[in-house]
């Protein structure tokens, strides 16, 4: 063994011995009561004791856990830390999955869960934090009862690891589903939607273009009454109402960061936008349309919610969640890049 960590392990036996861990059944014993204050007690010492016992599990270099398999059975006893962590695991997993029954909505992990998951990784990463060190300490025909245990202990945490990362890419999925199927609607109701276009030529656009800001409301661009442009043959009326579109010219002039408000106040600035001379194109659409494109916002704005509180949780999982939340986090800004423009 490097002699980096070298009497590591006794270091950690002598720390060891000031802390001692209970189990459920142990905390019950000396802390007895049915009633809330006492339950929120033992469940609090146990979320306590799970910090730190995990905390411990994820200092202990990997060299000390694959060659001190004799110190590791001492630091993490078959019937003591292994089993307080379990009874402690097993009560926020449980606590944690009732609050997000509800299919509809997002629950964050509480402290205790994300913390595990994050230091006490399935048998089968075997890595510095993968719970196959432990599980090969207590191997051997000397330690087969207590191995049995153990096993039990392990296959309990690899299934609330596993449910726990499930969760996480079933709420990803659903969201960036959800986002696709109103971006797919969206783009149906503007090829079916009562779209108009008003054509402004370029030597009126400064008299019609402050027609047109008068009537539009600052915050959405929808036109408050009948937009009357041009004269005989050429007379168009946009009816009140519609919105104006963000697309074409308009895209082209403002881009996607410009709010509302300023691409209202700005808008004379399309009269000298042509470097051709050649007339102005102004698209405005109808209910449906509107109405898909606050659909779609809101698909949007929710996979961005539910990317930011997975962004936590995708610390513990780097090859399932924290790839897809990547993944996403690209299809999110196309998303909001669609939903502005068109």
């Amino acid at each position: 063994m490097s002699s980096e960590y070298a009497g590591f392990a006794d270091s950690a036996l002598v720390i060891h011995q000031h802390l001692d861990a209970l189990t459920r059944d142990a905390l019950r014993a000396r802390f007895p009561g049915t009633d809330d204050a006492a339950k929120q007690l033992r469940e609090g010492l146990l979320a306590e004791q799970l910090d730190t016992l995990t905390a411990s599990w994820a200092s202990i270099p990997r060299a000390v856990k694959e060659q001190q398999p004799d110190a590791l059975r001492k630091l993490f006893r078959h019937d003591v830390e292994l089993i307080a962590m379990h009874d402690a695991i097993d009560a926020a997993f449980k606590a944690w999955t009732e609050q997000a029954r509800d299919d509809s909505s997002l629950v964050e992990m509480p402290g205790a869960l994300q913390r595990f998951v994050e230091r006490v990784r399935p048998p089968h990463a075997v890595e510095a934090m993968s719970s196959i060190w432990v599980l090969r300490a207590w191997s051997g025909p000397e330690h087969q009862r207590e191995y049995d245990s153990v096993q039990r202990v392990v296959s309990h945490f690899t299934e609330i690891y596993e449910a726990t990362e499930q969760y996480w890419v079933h709420k990803l999925q659903g969201a960036a589903t959800r986002m696709e199927r109103t971006q797919e609607q969206l783009e149906r109701a503007l090829e079916s939607a009562d779209m108009r276009v008003a054509l402004v030529p370029m030597a009126t656009a400064s008299e019609e273009l402050k027609q047109i800001q008068a009537l539009l409301s600052p915050d959405k661009l929808v036109l408050q009454g009948d937009l009357k442009l041009g004269n005989g043959e050429d007379a168009q009326v946009i009816p009140k109402g519609l919105k104006l579109v963000r697309r074409g010219q308009i895209f082209e002039r403002f881009k996607s960061d410009v709010e509302n408000a300023d691409v209202h106040r700005r808008l004379l600035e399309l009269a000298t936008a042509s470097s051709d001379g050649s007339d102005l194109r102004l698209l405005f659409g109808g209910d449906d349309y509107n109405r898909a494109r606050a659909q779609a916002a809101v698909a949007i704005e929710e996979l961005g919610a539910v990317i930011r509180v997975v962004k936590t949780a995708a610390v513990a999982f780097p090859e399932t969640v924290a790839l897809q939340c990547q993944e996403l986090l690209g299809k999110h800004h196309k998303g909001e890049l669609r939903a502005v423009t068109q």
